[in-house]
């Protein structure tokens, strides 16, 4: 949306303000088309989706429109009248959550799509990971036997 002043040439020299709303159908840029992440961690893969007026978004994967659900989360933020960031959350990666999603506007005006893809890795990248605290029975048992240890050769020294 701009606001032009104009100016009339008249005898009263009157005067006014309009807006003027340009629409154009959406373009979506995808800041890392790639994203890394290990087994059972969250991964956040983002678009950001410039156009007038606001589009619907969705993601997909597999031919399969995405909704909030135990495996994915998704949200929109509105950073101005047009331009809005979309993210899809992935939760606790299975295998078969690793592939190629694609997130896609419309609007009156036209339809626009991208990808981004989701490849295994063995070391949980940070963030989101790092703010998550996901631990086996077994590291759990690790570190029991690790403070026991510690208590045990605290006693020894004394």
């Amino acid at each position: 949306t701009f606001a032009y002043s104009i100016l009339c040439h008249t005898v009263v020299g009157a005067r006014r303000n309009i807006a003027v709303e340009v629409e154009f159908a959406p373009v979506i840029s995808v800041p890392r088309p790639r994203l890394g992440q290990a087994l059972q961690y969250d991964m956040d893969l983002v678009c950001h989706v410039e156009a007038y007026p606001p589009p619907a978004l969705s993601w997909i994967k597999e031919d399969i429109v995405l909704s909030n659900n135990q495996h994915y989360s998704i949200s929109h933020f509105a950073t101005a009248d047009e331009f809005t960031d979309t993210t899809l959350r992935v939760i606790t990666i299975e295998k078969r959550q690793y592939g190629n999603y694609s997130c896609k506007a419309a609007n009156k005006l036209g339809t626009s799509q991208q990808w981004v893809e989701l490849f295994e890795t063995v070391i949980p990248v940070c963030p989101p990971a790092c703010g998550q605290a996901r631990y086996s029975s077994a590291a759990s048992v690790t570190t029991a036997n690790a403070v026991i240890l510690l208590v045990a050769l605290f006693f020894f020294l004394k």
